[in-house]
């Protein structure tokens, strides 16, 4: 097996600087900057972080749009070993503060592209303890557009010996969960962890320096910062920033900047699949990406590949593993890509776990997905009763995701544990019922949930969200899933939506689109 890499993000930046130090490390706009200067910038940050009374183990909340300004200061305070608490930019001002006050956020770097709080806000508000806010958007106006000068002797001193004191098992971010079916949750990961997961994010798709990496996804997600923000470092790539996360905007990017890698979540690509005017952008340039955070039709892979032409990988991941997981391969057959999320990644075991017994089960057969590695949290923040529920004694992070593994080592994701719906004694995976109905024509998206039920006590309810101008026949769905699939699995209910309730990070809201489909088929009753 590869020996891991010993590393600091801190050091990784600087050993990509050395090997390619006038090679471009980040796009904005009409912004450029190569690593070199980027490196220059970030010690000044840093330098300046420090005499604010910025340390090591300090907790910084970032709640920023992705610029490269934001890149820099993230970098900035790596080097010094303090731990970014990366803040979602769609908070309200209630999530907001709960979150800071839980993670015990002393110092707050902000800019105006937040949409639930405004920056008057954020400045405005009564903290219960001393943070100091800055607006990273408004202090940088200070700065050289490009940093050349070289630190001074005493403010050179000051850096390197904070940064000789940072290691690779220190914590580099605290990262929220999503929050589908709990409460969102604050997970820490180390710089080691970090580290290893970007460079096997970089490997999967063989990135080097060559690649211009457009990064769509915010860097306060995992599948972003790790698979494109740091993969991008560890191979010395670039990050191309789009003006802002439209549709146009993103392929505005590709196109100009010639981006080789775009990496997206489900929705982002069928977003992108929708527009009429897609053909008239150059896309030419584009090599390879990922997918993931979410399932998809399993179609869905086809029509990428057919209509913007280049290679699209399947792979998973969890915050609570730091970000990637399993990936499918450059050379993995489409049939199979059309299915699986690929194999573990190297130094990161999976296996299969009944989910009433917690034994061990043979390839092929379903229960919940394990992992142990480099990849798994530290734990939940300041949450030990939490932690504990999902990382064993044995140090298996047990993900609550349902799969199979198949006999080449490749894992099949069927559902969610909590998800799992227990209709007259009957186990039903929603994902086994959503993968037939998004066989039929005219399906967008698809979300097979559990409703109370007098007599079943759950009953499932398929919320579908039709493409625009289709045709539906809820009795031709519900046929179509009995054709396919044992009759206790087929819907008892069929909802169509315009939409789906979203949660900040674009995922479904499940307890939203409960309440929702619950008084439809109430009313309907």
């Amino acid at each position: 097996m590869k020996i891991l890499n010993s590393l600091t993000i801190g050091n990784l930046l600087s050993q990509t600087v050395k090997r390619n130090p006038d090679g471009l490390a980040v796009t904005w706009l009409e912004e450029s900057y190569t690593y070199k200067e980027m490196d220059n910038i970030t010690d000044m940050i840093a330098v300046s972080l420090l005499k604010l009374g910025v340390r090591k183990g300090t907790h910084i909340g970032l709640a920023a749009g992705d610029r490269p300004y934001t890149l820099f200061y993230f970098y900035a305070a790596m080097k010094i070993g303090a731990v970014i608490v990366f803040l979602n930019t769609a908070l309200s001002r209630q999530e907001f503060a709960r979150h800071l006050c839980d993670t015990d956020v002393e110092y707050l770097l902000y800019d105006n592209n937040n949409r639930g709080i405004s920056s008057a806000e954020i400045a405005a508000l009564d903290w219960p303890t001393r943070i100091l806010s800055i607006n990273i958007e408004e202090s940088l106006r200070t700065f050289p557009a490009k940093q050349t000068k070289e630190l001074n002797s005493t403010d050179r001193e000051l850096l390197e010996n904070v940064k000789s004191k940072v290691t690779e098992s220190d914590l580099d971010t605290i990262l929220f969960t999503s929050g589908t079916t709990d409460s969102p949750k604050g997970v820490v990961t180390t710089h080691f962890s970090r580290v290893n997961n970007c460079f096997a994010q970089a490997r999967l798709i063989n990135l080097s320096s060559e690649d211009r990496v457009c990064s769509a996804l915010p860097m306060f997600h995992c599948f972003s910062l790790s698979g494109n923000i740091l993969a991008a470092l560890a191979a010395g790539a670039c990050v191309c920033f789009p003006k802002d996360r439209h549709t146009a905007s993103i392929l505005d990017t590709i196109a100009q900047r010639r981006c080789t890698v775009f990496t997206a979540v489900p929705t982002l690509f069928m977003a992108i699949l929708r527009r009429e005017d897609l053909s008239s952008y150059d896309l030419s340039s584009l090599r390879v990406g990922l997918i993931g955070g979410s399932s998809y039709p399993s179609d869905l892979l086809k029509r990428i590949e057919e209509t913007l032409h280049y290679e699209i990988l399947p792979s998973y991941g969890q915050t609570e593993a730091t970000a990637g997981i399993t990936g499918c391969l450059i050379s993995t057959p489409l049939a199979v890509k059309n299915n699986s999320v690929g194999v573990f990644f190297p130094g990161i075991e999976g296996k299969i776990i009944d989910i009433n017994s917690g034994e061990e089960l043979p390839r092929g057969k379903t229960g919940e997905v394990c992992v142990r590695g480099f990849c798994v949290m530290q734990g939940y923040y300041k949450r030990p009763d939490l932690t504990e529920k999902v990382v064993d004694k044995e140090g298996w992070l047990h993900t609550g995701d349902l799969g199979y593994i198949d006999s080449n080592g490749y894992l099949y994701l069927t559902g969610r544990c909590k998800e799992i719906i227990i209709r007259g004694g009957e186990n039903i995976i929603p994902g086994e019922i959503e993968r037939v109905i998004y066989t039929m024509p005219g399906i967008r998206q698809v979300k097979v949930i559990g409703l109370p039920d007098p007599f079943y006590i759950e009953k499932t309810c398929a919320c579908i969200v039709p493409e625009e101008g289709a045709m539906m026949d809820a009795w031709k769905i519900k046929e179509h899933v009995r054709r396919e699939l044992a009759y206790y699995k087929v819907p008892d209910e069929i909802v169509f939506l315009s939409s789906f309730p979203l949660l900040p990070n674009g995922k479904v809201d499940i307890a939203a689109l409960k309440h929702v489909a619950g008084n439809i088929t109430a009313n309907s009753d």
